[in-house]
C-alpha cells in the first residue's frame, strides 16, 4: 500500500483520528467538553477523560487519577495513553495542582489564541506539557472545540515522527515530498467536521501512521479498535462516545 492509498483509507474509514470523531459527534455541553479535553491532554486516554469529565469536583478527581493509589472505576489503576506514559508520579500530581489554579473554562480559553505558536506558548508554562502535546491540543482545539488555529505549513518537519515519515518517502527532499502530499490530500475533506480540505494536520497524522504501517506496527482500523476498547466500562459519557465512535474495520492485505 502506498501512502496515497493508505491516507485515503484512513480518511474514509475514519481511522485518521477516531477520538476526534467520537467527541465531535457526541456534541457534549461546552463545560463538559472543556473538562474532557483537559483530562485527555493530561492522560491521553479517552475512557479516563470521559469519566473525569462527569465529575463536579473535576480537578480533585484528576488528582486522584494522577496519584493512582485509589482504584479507578474499573477497579484497576488509572491508565495513561502511551504518548503520555510519563504523566505519572509526584510530577503529575503537581501538574494537576498547578492547572487547578484556574477553572476548566479559563484553561481552555487560554488556548484560543489562534495559532500553534500561541497554544505552545501557553502550554509551555504548564508542568509536564511539552511541544508534542501542545501540538495535539492545538489540533483538537481546531478540530473538536471548533476554534480557528493557524498551523505553519512545515509543521510535519518540526516533529520527529512525521519528519521520519517524510524521509522514508524522500530522503533527499522531504520539503518537496510534503508539498506533494499536501496536494494529494487536499482533495479530501478533513474529519470530523468536513468543513475544510485536509491540510498539514491531517498529513502529520497520515505520515506518523504510515511510518508505523511500513514498520509492521499499524493496520487500518487499529486506532478505532483500541479506542473503542478503551471506552468500555468508564461510565455514561464513555458509553455515549462509544456509540459515536467509528465502526471497527479491518482491510484485508493492509499490514504487509
Amino acid at each position: 500500500m502506498e501512502i496515497e492509498e493508505f491516507g485515503k483509507a484512513l480518511i474514509e474509514t475514519q481511522d485518521l483520528d477516531p477520538v476526534y470523531v467520537a467527541i465531535y459527534e457526541a456534541h457534549l455541553p461546552k463545560d463538559q467538553l472543556a473538562k474532557l479535553l483537559l483530562a485527555y491532554f493530561c492522560f491521553y486516554h479517552l475512557g479516563v477523560a470521559a469519566h473525569l469529565s462527569e465529575q463536579e469536583a473535576f480537578w480533585e478527581a484528576c488528582e486522584v487519577a494522577a496519584r493512582n493509589t485509589a482504584p479507578s472505576p474499573k477497579a484497576s489503576r488509572w491508565p495513561r495513553g502511551a504518548e503520555r506514559r510519563h504523566f505519572r508520579g509526584e510530577a503529575s500530581i503537581r501538574a494537576v495542582q498547578y492547572l487547578s489554579q484556574q477553572t476548566t473554562q479559563a484553561r481552555v480559553s487560554s488556548l484560543l489564541g489562534g495559532s500553534l505558536a500561541s497554544v505552545s506558548q501557553v502550554m509551555g508554562d504548564w508542568p509536564m506539557f511539552g511541544s508534542w502535546i501542545a501540538y495535539k491540543a492545538a489540533d483538537m482545539i481546531e478540530r473538536v472545540w471548533g476554534a480557528p488555529v493557524e498551523f505553519p505549513l512545515d509543521v510535519c518537519l518540526l516533529y520527529d515522527e512525521p519528519r521520519k515519515g517524510l524521509l522514508m518517502l524522500n530522503s533527499e527532499k522531504p520539503e518537496q515530498e510534503l508539498d506533494r502530499l499536501l496536494g494529494v490530500f487536499k482533495q479530501y475533506k478533513a474529519p470530523p467536521a468536513n468543513d475544510r480540505a485536509c491540510g498539514v494536520q491531517e498529513c502529520e497524522t497520515i505520515l506518523c501512521k504510515f511510518k508505523s504501517y511500513r514498520n509492521g506496527r499499524y493496520w487500518i482500523g487499529k486506532d478505532i479498535q483500541e479506542i473503542r476498547h478503551g471506552l468500555e466500562g468508564w461510565g455514561d459519557t464513555a458509553s455515549t462516545l462509544l456509540r459515536h465512535s467509528p465502526k471497527e474495520v479491518r482491510l484485508v492485505g493492509v499490514l504487509f
